[in-house]
């Protein structure tokens, strides 16, 4: 396991131990965060809108998808949110998330 961060950069490196048969990773991102592109489709990388900046997130794992989601901020408010949805696989997997 292991975490670095530079200047416009978060690298997270993660690997699970012991058995199992299926096993993901779930990044909910902010209702502020707008998504490029549709959620219909399988990506290696993705690129969202903060403002008037652009987040890219990456990874050597199996192909992620997209979810609809929700987000709570407080007692009885919902709002819409994006769900990134990676599959793990056996072995060490690596995920950048870079801003500029």
């Amino acid at each position: 396991h292991g975490l670095a961060i530079a200047d416009n950069r978060l690298d997270i490196t993660d690997e699970l131990e012991g058995t199992y048969q299926h096993a993901v990773d779930r990044f909910h991102w902010h209702p502020d965060v707008v998504l490029q592109g549709d959620l219909a489709r399988k990506v290696q990388n993705v690129t969202f809108r903060v403002g008037d900046r652009e987040v890219r997130w990456a990874s050597n794992g199996p192909a992620a998808r997209l979810e609809k989601g929700s987000y709570y901020p407080e007692f009885g408010l919902i709002l819409p949110d994006v769900i990134l949805v990676a599959a793990f696989q056996k072995g060490p997997v690596s995920t950048s998330i870079s801003w500029q």
